[in-house]
This record gives C-alpha cells, structure tokens and sequence, in this order.
C-alpha cells in the first residue's frame, strides 16, 4: 500500500504544480484581460487534479512529447549487461542464480527509499493534521462562548440573508478576540463580526460587511477552501500547493468583492472601498486558521481589491469565450495523462542498449506496456535479451518476477525462448495475482509461437508443483524442455 501512496503522491504533486506554474503564468500575462469570476474559479482545476488519483489518457496531453510513458510510468530499463551465456551452457546449468539476482539489490534499495519517504510523509501529515485539530477545537471552545445579543444586528443579519443566502443555515456571532469579520466552517458555519468593529460602524458599513461574508457563504468559498486545506495536508511537502492556496484566498476576495459590487447600489461603491483600506489598518490579536474567510486576509492585496472595484469590468462574452478556451486547453493538455504508444518502449530500449531487438522481443515488450499491474525490466548480452514482468507488491519478499523470458539470437535469428515463471503459491495474492498475470502470460505465448497447443501445454503445467525432474516434449517441431526445479522453466528452441 506505501508503495502506491508513494508512486501516487509523487505523480500527482508534478502534474499538479506543472498546472500550478502555467495557471500563474497565464494569469499573469492574459489575467487582467479576463474576469475575474475566471482568475478565482480556475484554480478549481488544482483541486479536481489533485482530488482525483486517476488521470483519463489523451493524445492532447502534453507528457506525450516526453520519451516515453506519462510521469505514471511503471516500467524500467536496466542497461547492466550480464555475463553471456552460450545456448549450450543453457540446458546444462539453469539461469536460476541469473534470474533471482537481476537487479535484487537495486529493487531493495529503491523499496527502501522508499519506505523512508513513506514514513516521513506519513509523519508530516499527522502533525499538520493533529495541529489543526488541536487549533480548531480551541477555537471552537471560544465560539461557545460566543453571542449576538444586538437584536438590531440580528434582524440586519436575517434581512442580508433571506436575499443573498436564505436557504444557507448560518448562525451570527460576535467575538471580542478578533478583529476582522470572518466565515469560519462548512457544515455548520458561522459568521464572526468583531466587537470593536461594530462599535465604530454605521449601519450601513455593517450591512455591507455582513454582505460579505454572507457572499462568501453563496460562493461556497468556505467549502472550496476547506477542500484545498484537506489537500495542502497531504501534499503538505509542495511548497507550489501552499502557494496556490494563498491565490485561491486573494483572488477569492476579488470575486467576492465583485459580487458584491453587483449587489449594492452604486452611491455605496465609495463606501465599501473605503471599508476595505479602513480594516486593512486594524491589527490582528487572534489570526483565525486558514479555514476561514476573512474580509481582509492580505494587506498587500488591498490596491489590488480597490482598483478592482473602481474600474469594474463590465460583462464580455468575447472575454468568457477566451476563458472557457484556456480552461479546456489546460485541463486536455495538463489533466490527462500521456496516451501510451507501446511501441516507444522499445524503440528506447534499442537507443540506450544500443542493440537491436528481433520481432519476438518487440511484440512481448509492446504486450507488458500496455498493462500497467507490474514492472517491465530488460537487460541483454550480445546474443540475448531478458525481459522480466514484477507484479506490483508491497514488500521486498514479495516482489519477485512472475515470469521472465530470454530470447536467445544469433545474427538476428532467434534460435532459443527460455521461460521462467514464479510459483503462484508464492506470492501474496494468488487469486490476485493469477488475474492479472495468466492472461498478459497467454498472449505473450500466442504471439511468439502463434500456436495454441504450445500455449495450452505451458500454461497448464504453470498449476503443477515443484519436483525436481525434467520433460522433453516435441509440438509442432519445436522442442520443449520442462524443468521443474523450484521455479518452472520451459526452454523452447526454434525450427
């Protein structure tokens, strides 16, 4: 299970910050040309990349033009040559030591690696996540504490509400212990106002600070901000996804001030404005989690926030057009993953092993990339190539090949298949395992021999346990040695 956390992990907090740095890219050369509604709700494209562990496979993904495989990929090379083996020695002494050493100790190193990874990331996850824990519940204990005794200022609450959010269920309470209205919470939320500023406001200024928040609330900014909080705790190493949350927050204010700009009368434009510089000049005492919505979450941010209201921009169906364009291109090109061409595997495996790989070779290697339940490995000689298949497993004793192949060639002609496959009664997971491998298995052995009595035979003889002898069986004049000493080993040679 570590493993595939592991591998998933760091799939998607790539993916996920290559769509980070083209969002900010994007924003910062076309962002100003486009609403605002668009500059908030695009990074929802991070949240759906980041929630979902699965990526849909497209020929407009852009880790197409990698070498090979998407960043997901399973498959390795190893470009280690192994000692040659004349086709004689073959039948006199069997490859086991061969086989059960290829690249053992690389395997352990790496499962080692990453079992550390695994348990720093595990740590790091439980200690921001017993932080907020701890934090929340504190906080919660001083909302308990926490009234709207003003009738007054219920009723212009319950009158903001019927309009913007009547269906929200959302309780109003008055805090001495912050200075900066605040929704905090997404199934039972409530809407802080601070009791230093209720006593320097109008009635007007008050109504447009409740309008807000409660815009806010309509906005469902507490919820998606709350789902980015979740991720941010388990993609807690990603220095780019704190800074996506940090845009999500700024430009969540913008939209919020927009929509309430809609809202609002025009005289009370300048008002609310000035709202804005004023609670930017007040100081914080208590800083609320990051959990909450605030109406002013960043000083720097405060020109931005004005401007944004002096010079509304007006509604463009020219301007949705182009946003509605650049979201189905990042999420084509950015959320989908690399469209496999199995066929590219070999193609490297003969550019970085410098050798050249028989029709054999090739068909079996463009059989396993397809499936993505274990690892493909290959080494080679002058006169073979071994290509393993690992199923996919948790620990180091587990990870043990459930069949390798050799094809031995000669001057490009294949002139021997040695075939080893694991005992299924080894493994963890036979049921499991026998799902997963029999069929890649059978097809692998269709398309070598196109022959299905040879495959029928070998993988009947897959159920048999070990013991210690040797068959020799002759179909279709092809000569098939059986040795069945620990693991099964079938040596095919060619007509």
């Amino acid at each position: 299970m570590s493993h595939w956390i592991i591998n998933k992990l760091l799939y998607m907090t790539i993916t996920s910050s290559i769509l980070i740095v083209t969002i900010m890219i994007t924003k910062k050369v076309l962002g100003k040309k486009l609403s605002v509604r668009w500059n908030y709700y695009v990074w929802l494209l991070i949240i759906i990349q980041l929630l979902i562990p699965m990526s849909i496979k497209s020929d407009l993904s852009i880790y197409n033009l990698l070498t090979y495989d998407n960043l997901d990929s399973s498959t390795y090379l190893n470009n280690n040559y192994s000692k040659p083996i004349e086709i004689d020695e073959i039948n006199k002494n069997s490859l086991e030591t061969d086989t059960k050493s290829y690249q053992q100790s690389k395997q352990e190193n790496v499962l080692t690696l990453r079992k550390l990874i695994y348990i720093i990331w595990f740590i790091g996850f439980i200690i921001i996540t017993i932080y907020y824990l701890i934090f929340n519940l504190k906080l919660i204990h001083k909302f308990k504490r926490c009234k709207c005794n003003d009738l007054q200022l219920e009723h212009l609450f319950r009158s903001c509400k019927s309009v913007i959010a009547p269906t929200q269920n959302v309780r109003l309470l008055v805090s001495d212990f912050i200075n900066v209205p605040s929704l905090y919470g997404i199934i039972r939320p409530v809407i802080i106002m601070p009791k230093s500023i209720l006593t320097n406001k109008d009635e007007k200024e008050v109504r447009l600070l409740l309008i807000h928040e409660l815009m806010h609330l309509k906005l469902r900014h507490n919820v998606i901000k709350g789902i980015y909080l979740l991720l941010t705790t388990i993609y807690w190493f990603n220095p780019l996804i704190w800074l996506g949350l940090k845009k999500l927050d700024e430009d969540g204010e913008l939209y919020c001030d927009n929509e309430v700009v809609n809202f609002i009368n025009s005289d009370d434009n300048i008002v609310y404005g000035n709202l804005i510089i004023d609670l930017a000049s007040y100081d914080k005492d208590f800083r609320l989690p990051i959990q909450a919505v605030s109406f002013i979450n960043n000083k720097k941010y405060i020109k931005k926030r004005v401007l944004n209201i002096a010079y509304k921009k007006s509604k463009n169906h020219k301007t949705r057009i182009i946003g509605c364009l650049i979201t189905f291109i990042m999420a084509f090109t950015l959320m989908t993953s690399a469209k496999t061409d199995t066929s590219l595997l070999a193609d490297r495996i003969e550019q970085e092993t410098g050798i050249i790989l028989n029709t054999e070779a090739k068909n079996i290697i463009n059989i396993l990339a397809k499936d993505d339940s274990g690892y493909i490995s290959t080494t080679h000689t002058d006169n073979d190539i071994l290509i393993k298949y690992d199923y996919k497993t948790n620990s180091i004793k587990q990870h043990t090949n459930l069949f390798s192949i050799r094809l031995m060639d000669i001057d490009g002609i294949p002139k021997k298949c040695v075939i080893y496959i694991e005992q299924l009664d080894r493994l963890e997971n036979t049921n499991s395992a026998k799902k997963h491998y029999m069929p890649l298995f059978t097809e692998i052995l269709d398309s070598l021999f196109n022959n299905d009595e040879i495959t029928n035979f070998i993988t009947q003889k897959c159920s048999i346990k070990s013991s210690h002898n040797t068959k020799e069986t002759i179909i279709d004049n092809y000569k098939i040695n059986h040795i069945m000493d620990g693991k099964h080993k079938f040596y095919i040679s060619w007509k």
